[in-house]
């Protein structure tokens, strides 16, 4: 992954994971999906999409497969704790994320 990403990690960043979902989301629905408040979810988001993971239209962000993928290698990458980041993924193992490796 030689891109170079240049996201801002907001505190609760790892708690993002757990909203994003395919097609799309609303900051509300981030909101109450993630229990981050409105300007936190907003400014995840956002920095999401300035880093080209998922696009914004209107009101609503959409993300595709694999760009939960992403946002996890990153963060893994940027030192974030690989036990944290396996819970936000929830349904998914850590462990088959790093089969790509």
């Amino acid at each position: 992954m030689n891109q170079n990403i240049q996201l801002k990690i907001h505190p609760k960043m790892i708690v993002g994971l757990q909203g994003i979902i395919i097609g799309g989301i609303s900051v509300e629905d981030f909101s109450a999906v993630t229990k981050l408040n409105i300007i936190d979810s907003k400014t995840i988001l956002d920095e999401f999409i300035k880093n080209n993971i998922g696009t914004k239209q209107d009101n609503s962000y959409y993300f595709e497969d694999g760009d939960k993928l992403k946002i996890a290698v990153i963060l893994l990458e940027m030192g974030f704790p690989i036990d944290e980041i396996s819970i936000a993924l929830g349904q998914y193992h850590i462990l088959d994320y790093c089969k790509i490796f």
